[in-house]
């Protein structure tokens, strides 16, 4: 079904084909974590943006926008191509702070909860035992 909705997209307009481009890096991409340092510097849906990956360094790089509400010192998952630095793409951008507040411990193993992840999670689970993590909307 994916090739279908691709090969239709590749007749498509270039927003289409930017779209099938970012649905593939956030399911491929590496992640890493980023700060919005400014918006629309010259267009209005742009957002310059410092990337801590989850593993390498730290790299600044503007992005276009394609939907959802962010502000300048927000910090988002992302997922991004590390030989090309410009392809980055916000992960779940639906509120600014994020959707959930979660605790800090995982209560069914103990762990620390990575807030950053958990809070924008479509459906937070621990990192070491899986289980879901109890949250409340932000």
């Amino acid at each position: 079904m994916r090739n279908t909705v691709e090969a239709a997209v590749t007749a498509g307009s270039a927003h289409d084909k930017l779209l099938i481009e970012k649905l593939r890096l956030a399911r491929d991409g590496s992640p890493g974590t980023a700060t919005i340092l400014a918006l629309g510097q010259g267009h209005e849906h742009t957002a310059t943006i410092r990337v801590q990956p989850d593993e390498g360094d730290v790299f600044e790089t503007t992005i276009e926008i394609l939907k959802g509400r962010i502000e300048v010192g927000q910090s988002v998952r992302v997922r991004f191509n590390p030989a090309h630095h410009s392809k980055v793409v916000l992960l779940n951008t639906a509120a600014v702070g994020g959707l959930w507040h979660v605790a800090p411990h995982c209560p069914d193993c103990g762990a620390p909860v990575d807030l950053a992840v958990a809070s924008v999670a479509a459906h937070p689970t621990c990192a070491y035992c899986r289980h879901p993590i109890p949250c409340d909307p932000a």
